[in-house]
């Protein structure tokens, strides 16, 4: 099929030219065409212009219609020539102008386009303004999906879960709060906390390097975002703190059984929860190894307290107190050396080391008189005005003695030093139980805590106790060593 435009070929049946977009009509049965011979006209008549006659207008049926024949023109035969005068011609009525002759032309197709009269065939726009308005289409097709594609692209959702995808949970909490729907705050919500509990899983499970901080500073974050899953990421919270306690625990409790201290360790140990599933049971282990331990040091420790330890305390307060409150104010030292006995058969003695104990008593002793002898002259000065040369008179002449005599005297009857000796000697019996020594002498029993390191036992009052309930001699803790 032929395009009656631009006269290229194209497929039969085509309802447009795919080349100038001109609309093509159905192929048709070529017209035939009849070459029409005008007939000569008579002579005595002028020519007259005859009108063609239309052709019919075709219908809308597939079939071709056939053009009508134009009808002859009749020309004018030429006057014969005339010998005679010419005669003039008679004058001329206005006649229409003839028409051409009609020339045959092929039959076009139907729906064709009629070439121009100067022989030309004539442009068609129409396919160019379709091509136009197609291409015009196509443009605002791509502007407006590229539009909706950038909008589609930066909507704070899609932002959400490329930052998800990568990995990055801060830039996640901070488009957050761009959301405006409830759905899309609640489904980046449960994802939040669906990566909340995989890392605090991972901690859990000691894996991918996760560790407390790490955990922590996520988890402050989300909670910070107030997220519709708050209270879920709070409860993660929670339990992160409470698996980090638990593991900090395990961890104290084996620097405590590596030092020896078995009764902080087990302490430590015990605080080790069941969710801590990598060191609940290693802990519970832990703790009967510990025992064990325990026993057997305690044991040996029994062993070891067999023998005689010694101390060296001040009893100067002591004495002081035992003596008038005037004279609070002497301040010297009164050293005595304790033996402690422990024995196999589990009796047990503590004592004063008397050879020690005299020479450093009589020492005391005669700083002390001084002391006092100096206190009573000022005494008798302020009271009675009488110098010393004066006091020693009257006592010579009221009591026979020097105002040192007097003094000791004095102390003599206020300090009983045998009874004081006596009174710092004490027997019983003993028991050992783990780090507990249980000493009981004079139908009394009272606990202790002991450590044996090296050549120092050091006795301690346990936790809880009133050291008032203690013999008042010592202040607690107290130290001896091997003897």
């Amino acid at each position: 099929m032929i395009c009656a435009n631009c006269g290229k070929e194209v497929r039969d049946n085509a309802k447009f030219c795919t080349f100038c977009g001109t609309p093509m009509a159905p192929a048709a049965e070529p017209a035939q065409l009849v070459e029409l011979t005008p007939a000569p006209a008579p002579a005595s008549e002028p020519a007259q212009p005859v009108e063609p006659t239309p052709a019919p207008a075709s219908t809308a049926e597939p079939e071709p219609t056939p053009a009508a024949e134009p009808e002859p023109t009749p020309t004018a035969e030429p006057a014969p020539a005339s010998t005679a005068e010419p005669t003039p011609a008679p004058t001329a009525q206005p006649t229409p102008t003839p028409a051409p002759a009609a020339q045959p032309v092929p039959m076009q197709p139907a729906g064709a386009v009629p070439p121009a009269a100067d022989g030309r065939k004539k442009k068609s726009h129409v396919g160019l303004i379709i091509l136009l308005v197609v291409i015009a289409l196509l443009i605002l097709l791509l502007a407006g999906g590229g539009l909706f594609a950038f909008w589609l692209w930066n909507r704070p959702i899609n932002k959400i879960n490329r930052a998800m995808e990568a990995g990055d949970m801060e830039r996640v909490v901070e488009l957050y709060g761009e959301l405006s729907g409830r759905r899309d705050k609640e489904a980046v919500s449960e994802e939040l906390l669906a990566y909340a509990r995989e890392i605090s899983n991972d901690y859990l499970e000691e894996k991918n390097g996760m560790d407390y901080e790490t955990v922590m500073e996520t988890l402050d974050m989300l909670d910070d975002a107030s997220l519709e899953t708050a209270s879920q990421i709070e409860a993660v919270t929670i339990f992160v703190n409470r698996i980090n306690a638990s593991r900090e625990a395990y961890a104290a409790a084996e620097d405590y059984r590596a030092d020896g201290a078995y009764e902080l360790a087990l302490e430590e140990y015990a605080k080790v929860v069941m969710e801590d599933t990598r060191y609940y049971d290693k802990a519970q282990k832990a703790m009967k190894e510990t025992e064990q331990e325990m026993q057997d040091a305690m044991a040996e420790a029994g062993k070891k307290l067999i023998g005689t330890w010694e101390m060296q305390y001040d009893v100067a307060d002591l004495l002081r107190d035992e003596l008038d409150p005037e004279f609070g104010d002497f301040e010297s030292t009164l050293v005595m050396t304790f033996l402690m006995d422990f024995n196999e058969d589990g009796t047990f003695k503590l004592y004063v080391d008397e050879s020690t104990f005299v020479e450093n008593f009589n020492g005391w002793l005669d700083e002390f008189v001084a002391y006092g002898v100096g206190l009573l002259y000022e005494m008798f000065e302020e009271e009675d005005g009488m110098t010393r040369e004066e006091v020693d008179e009257y006592l010579q002449e009221y009591l026979q003695m020097t105002m040192d005599e007097f003094m000791r005297g004095l102390i003599d009857s206020e300090l009983d030093v045998d009874a004081m000796v006596a009174e710092m000697k004490l027997t019983g019996t003993y028991e050992t139980e783990y780090d507990n020594l249980y000493l009981d002498a004079l139908d009394e029993g009272q606990y202790f805590v002991f450590s044996i390191s090296g050549d120092e036992l050091t006795l301690d009052i346990p936790d809880g106790e009133d050291e008032d309930d203690y013999d008042i001699l010592f202040s607690y803790p107290i130290t001896f060593h091997r003897h």
